[in-house]
């Protein structure tokens, strides 16, 4: 997701603070709950907590839970917070005091060494992202050889997963860009050049258009999880009603929650598991019908 430090190196202007504060915390315990299994509570208020196994639980290790804390402030006051643990974890014992279990267990037994917390913010509609910056233009504008991946080019919301994921696509798609970059003594003078620099700009373009879609569906994800609207929050992800074969195979896998995206991603495996499940059936067939004509 986008903090402070990851745009403000790319250009202040540009960042957009989205009116919340993520609290990262590791309890050193469990619950039922979140026992192999992702578990999420809302308020209604503006406030949510996010919790999932993070590890230990076997043998004499003890169990580990990572938990996300997020609520609607200001601003100045998430930037106070950030800075100011004790009062961080003040306001939080006191927006969930009330709380059922397991957040007052997860914030008790959660050292404060192990809180941290950022105001969360994203780029804005700024594409070319490059061009505003005085470092592009000093290298030589649409000729220039630098680019952003990541956090750098296009930071955004936590809420939709997405942040890691638009980055790997970025690295795999500026490697695809550079292999076609003239190689060699010499190469990148003149006409090579301007050639990879042509191959970067077609790459950040593609970049911005795939990742753009994600980072509005990360804002919006803002809006409603941390809205009055229980069931909007409840099911954000959800853009339509998976099969009852995906949901199965969710429950089997014990994921928490259904987002179009994974379901599609799953829908795919499975058909390729069953295309093969079917070359096996019929290889087993011609075997056993080969061994009855011999």
């Amino acid at each position: 997701g986008g903090s402070p430090s990851d745009s403000r190196h790319v250009h202040d202007t540009c960042q957009r603070y989205l009116g919340v504060l993520v609290v990262l915390g590791i309890a050193r315990s469990s619950h039922a709950l979140c026992d192999g299994t992702t578990f999420q509570m809302l308020d209604g208020r503006g406030t949510r907590l996010y919790a999932m196994p993070f590890g230990g639980g076997g043998g004499s290790t003890a169990p580990t839970t990572f938990w996300q804390l997020s609520f609607a402030c200001a601003e100045v006051e998430a930037a106070a917070y950030r800075d100011d643990v004790g009062a961080l974890l003040r306001e939080v014992r006191r927006r969930c005091e009330n709380w059922h279990e397991p957040a007052p267990s997860l914030l008790l037994h959660t050292p404060p060494g192990d809180i941290t917390a950022y105001p969360v913010y994203d780029r804005g509609e700024s594409y070319p992202f490059t061009e505003s910056r005085a470092a592009f233009t000093a290298a030589g504008g649409s000729h220039s050889r630098v680019t952003l991946i990541g956090d750098a080019a296009h930071p955004m919301s936590p809420f939709k997963g997405q942040g890691a994921n638009q980055a790997l696509l970025d690295a795999v798609q500026l490697a695809d860009a550079l292999a076609l970059a003239p190689r060699g003594f010499g190469a990148q003078t003149g006409g090579g050049a301007a050639r990879t620099a042509a191959l970067l700009r077609e790459f950040e373009r593609q970049m911005y258009s795939r990742s753009e879609r994600q980072r509005l569906r990360s804002r919006a994800a803002v809006e409603r999880l941390h809205s009055s609207d229980l069931r909007a929050a409840a099911t954000t992800g959800k853009e339509r009603e998976p099969p009852e074969e995906l949901v199965a195979e969710f429950r089997r896998a014990r994921a928490g929650c259904w987002d179009a995206e994974a379901g599609s991603l799953v829908a795919k495996v499975l058909k390729a598991r069953r295309a093969v499940r079917r070359r096996e059936v019929r290889s087993r067939r011609e075997v056993r019908a080969a061994a009855k004509g011999g």
